[in-house]
């Protein structure tokens, strides 16, 4: 909330410098040919604008260095995980067969889980890890959990901005709405930058 506002008092006294630069460019070149006769009121309001231009660069630099040093970039560590998987161990890893285990006799499998060994033929409990009577592997023994290995990494986490083409919008804006004040106001004066010619005709 503070870094919005100070990005707005910002705005505003950007759009102050470039308006009262404008306007003192545009009086020095329209009176340049007889500054030296001018009358010192008048020559004292066209510096008007040149000082109010570098007040307003000063603060301008002054929240700009303030934003940079309390609202810069802060790095933060993210965690990244990486599988691990042991070099003893691979999950490809096929055992073509197992000896043949001598039971005694096992109780009648259901229907339900009834199978047919792909090997010998003889029915077998679809859920078994191999076939009784010839000893081939039925399914993969159960994958052994991975590790998982932490690595911790520095980066850097970029500021939220406002998109650019608003800022320049808003920005051209204020300079606008400034420009607009200094030439109401100038109006009113009585040695006026903009409207001495006309006030005295």
């Amino acid at each position: 909330m503070v870094r919005k506002i100070i990005k707005w008092v910002t705005i505003i006294f950007q759009s102050i410098l470039i308006g009262s630069l404008i306007l003192y460019i545009y009086a020095f070149f329209k009176y340049k040919n007889n500054w030296e006769n001018l009358d010192d009121k008048l020559r004292g309001n066209i510096n008007t604008y040149l000082i109010i231009a570098i007040i307003s660069f000063g603060i301008f630099v002054l929240l700009k260095v303030f934003d940079y040093f309390f609202y810069k970039e802060k790095k933060q560590k993210q965690v990244v995980l990486e599988k691990y998987i042991p070099e003893e161990y691979q999950h490809d890893e096929v055992i073509p067969s197992v000896q043949k285990v001598e039971t005694k006799e096992e109780p009648p499998i259901p229907k339900e889980r009834q199978a047919t060994c792909p090997n010998c033929g003889n029915v077998v409990d679809k859920d078994a890890y191999i076939c009784l009577s010839c000893g081939i592997l039925l399914n993969k023994l159960e994958e052994q959990p991975q590790h998982e290995k932490v690595i911790y990494k520095e980066v850097v986490v970029k500021n939220k901005n406002t998109p650019t083409k608003s800022m320049f919008a808003n920005l051209v804006l204020m300079v606008l709405v400034v420009l607009i004040m200094f030439v109401a106001y100038d109006y009113t004066r009585n040695n006026g930058v903009f409207f001495t010619h006309e006030m005295t005709e």
